[in-house]
């Protein structure tokens, strides 16, 4: 297995960096990859999008693993329900997302 260029045990619990700007070799393979209009268009919402991650997404992981996602199977009647509720944390950085 290769050894990743950056250690990422320098960052506590992953939280306040921004994953675009830490992975220089990932940058650099989009930048290979796409056009250059293309990678300047990208490069801005990729920054964004690292910063997202480092912060608000990470952030919210531990109050997610705290929180389960909980089954009703059964509804007060004792009908079949099968609803899943979530933590409202599911949802922080949805908007962030190009399919949500």
């Amino acid at each position: 297995m290769t050894k990743p260029p950056f250690d990422y045990d320098r960052y506590e619990e992953g939280r306040g960096v921004n994953y675009w700007e830490l992975n220089p070799p990932l940058q650099e393979e989009v930048h290979r990859t796409y056009p250059a209009d293309e990678f300047e268009w990208a490069e801005e919402r990729l920054t964004e999008f690292g910063a997202v991650v480092g912060e608000t997404i990470a952030d919210n992981a531990d109050r997610i693993d705290d929180h389960e996602p909980e089954l009703q199977t059964y509804d007060k009647h004792g009908d079949l329900l099968n609803e899943v509720h979530y933590h409202p944390d599911h949802r922080v950085g949805d908007e962030f997302l190009p399919l949500s």
